[in-house]
């Protein structure tokens, strides 16, 4: 019996009947550490504690702008692979990545500290507990048996003909033959060929996915969520030889436990050019961008007559300006320039791109130039609706030549979009180390953050671009060096083509800072690579006025010597003589004037 109160008399007959009286135990309280989000992050509590949950999946997280934080290892995986092994959840899944393909999102794990008997989850396969910090964590262990090429089928569609694609499975088992089954959903649609089979210890097997002629257009596509295959995989263990027969296996599957099989699913999706045409005359923006995104050479394929008919049906559109851009944007190229009536010109249709932006995204750089000179130099800072610049369109379409051509003539390096985001900094998020590296030699700044706060080495690292992150980090690794006067390397670095224009926060340099140190050498070995000896940072110093300001008379002397204007301002107007009049340094005065330096700018 339970009671929520006794009284005294109560207990007092309690123990005369020799009724042990147990204490209500006390509730045990858990401190949970608050984290304030980031800047421009938000918070969202998604437990769902009073529904029973977290299960053992434990899916809890914070959800910020473009930036994935869960403390599931599971629902990381399944995001990470875009498959979600659960098979009554797939049609939620499928939504769900729908939303995830419009967004540049990074995903991790973050492990919250919870009692161990929460972390309890009956699963197929080895657990591990492992002891961290005084609390136990338990971490699964699946043993899997054979990995596939890829989680999704991809069938070029055509009418009326037979569409082929080929999965290969891979064994993982390194002693036993794995035997495979496949099945669909959709039997009428499609042939299996082999339906079983074998695989050899740590060897390979192939089946083909064969769909039958079809006289429509699938219904949805490029994903077909009716479309299904799973692959049941198991170790396959028998002494008869007869048993290896496709018909022998098919049946041995029946024969055991589902519990000794694990199940691999395919999903299928429709792609190709007379897809991507289809979808373009039906107007479908974000059919031709899954398209596009999971057939990423469907447009560069295209011959030039087929190119041009796309960019035609996309043009007499009602909504042919997003069309056409994303088309363009995405890597579509004809030879010839496309000549269009006025209803369906995509640079007027479009009332955003001016025949530049269109002969940049055709990478037509002479075009480009003539149209440049004929409209005037005030065309480079020509914008479309999204704020871009030509420079922009050049950068996203890594069309060096026109980039290089227009820096050449006069375009804004830094210009920003309305999203505040540099030609720069869609460089990065390409992953394109050529244009990086240009960009960054004619002067682009990679500190400059997009409106959400993101800078060029930012994104290029949330996207794993490995090489245009170390081009923008050798910039920065280059100012610090000369900071600190590492002789050795710094002189490596610029060996390497390391960056030596590029500024921090406050506009210096790497001369800026070898100047404001006092650091000689550093000075010289900068001077000998050819910086910019009187490039100024955000307050208009230049870095003879902070070699003047360190003091250091050897450093001014390097700096002059090699043409560094003895004459020139800050934005306050104070010059190099003036400021060492202030600071008292008489030899340093009169070195400046001696060079050329006016005396009238002496205070001390």
């Amino acid at each position: 019996m339970k009671f929520l109160r006794l009284t005294s008399q109560d207990v007092v007959i309690l123990k005369k009947l020799d009724i042990v009286i147990s204490s209500p135990k006390a509730k045990k309280v858990s401190v949970v550490k608050w984290i304030l989000p980031l800047l421009n992050w938000v918070k969202l509590n998604i437990d769902g504690s009073n529904l029973g949950n977290p299960g053992p999946a434990r899916v809890g997280g914070v959800i910020p702008d473009v930036r994935i934080e869960t403390d599931s290892q599971i629902l990381v995986n399944w995001i990470v692979n875009g498959e979600c092994n659960t098979w009554y959840l797939e049609d939620y899944w499928d939504e769900l990545l729908v939303c995830l393909e419009c967004l540049d999102y990074t995903v991790s794990q973050v492990v919250v500290l919870r009692a161990p008997t929460e972390s309890r989850a009956l699963v197929k396969g080895k657990a591990y507990a492992y002891h961290l910090q005084h609390e136990h964590f338990l971490f699964l262990a699946m043993e899997r048996l054979v990995e596939v090429s890829e989680p999704e089928v991809r069938l070029d569609f055509a009418l009326n003909c037979k569409c082929r694609a080929n999965v290969r499975l891979r064994s993982l088992c390194a002693t036993t033959p794995i035997a495979f089954k496949v099945q669909t959903s959709s039997p009428n649609k499609f042939l299996v060929n082999p339906p079983c089979g074998l695989i050899p210890p740590l060897s390979y097997a192939t089946f083909q996915i064969i769909l039958k002629p079809q006289t429509q257009f699938p219904p949805t596509f490029p994903r077909s969520p009716s479309d299904r295959f799973l692959i049941k995989t198991a170790k396959f263990v028998s002494s008869s030889l007869e048993s290896t027969r496709q018909d022998s296996i098919n049946s041995w599957f029946s024969t055991i436990p589902y519990v000794s099989t694990q199940d691999l699913k395919l999903k299928v999706a429709f792609v190709g050019p007379i897809l991507l045409l289809h979808a373009v005359r039906c107007g479908d923006l974000d059919a031709v961008r899954s398209l596009i995104k999971r057939q990423k050479s469907v447009l560069s394929e295209l011959s030039p007559r087929e190119a041009e008919s796309l960019l035609r049906v996309a043009s007499e559109l009602v909504t042919s300006e997003e069309m056409v851009n994303l088309l363009v944007e995405a890597g579509l190229k004809i030879d010839t320039r496309v000549k269009l009536d006025n209803a369906s010109n995509p640079a007027d249709s479009s009332k955003g791109w001016c025949e530049v932006h269109v002969a940049v995204a055709f990478d037509r750089k002479d075009e480009m130039l003539s149209l440049i000179r004929m409209r005037g130099y005030g065309s480079l800072d020509s914008r479309d609706r999204e704020g871009r610049s030509i420079l922009h369109l050049a950068a996203s379409k890594g069309s060096i030549k026109c980039a290089k051509v227009l820096l050449e003539s006069g375009a804004d390096a830094n210009a920003r979009s309305k999203d505040g985001r540099t030609a720069l900094y869609r460089a990065a998020a390409n992953g394109d180390r050529r244009m990086v590296g240009m960009l960054i030699e004619s002067g682009a700044d990679p500190t400059i953050p997009n409106n959400r706060g993101r800078s060029p080495l930012d994104v290029a690292r949330d996207k794993g671009h490995k090489e245009v992150v170390e081009i923008l980090e050798r910039g920065e690794a280059v100012l610090m060096a000369a900071m600190r006067g590492e002789l050795e390397r710094l002189e490596t670095l610029l060996r390497k083509g390391a960056d030596i224009s590029y500024r921090d926060q406050y506009g210096l340099t790497a001369l800026h800072a070898a100047a404001m140190k006092g650091h000689r050498d550093a000075t010289l070995i900068l001077v000998e690579y050819g910086v910019d000896l009187d490039c100024q940072d955000k307050e208009g110093h230049t870095p003879l006025h902070l070699a003047v300001h360190s003091g250091s008379m050897e450093t001014v002397e390097v700096l002059v010597d090699n043409g560094a204007d003895v004459n020139a301002k800050s934005a306050k107007g104070t010059t190099s003589l003036y400021m060492a009049g202030a600071l008292c340094y008489d030899d340093i005065s009169q070195f400046l004037i001696s060079r050329g330096a006016h005396s009238s700018d002496v205070t001390c």
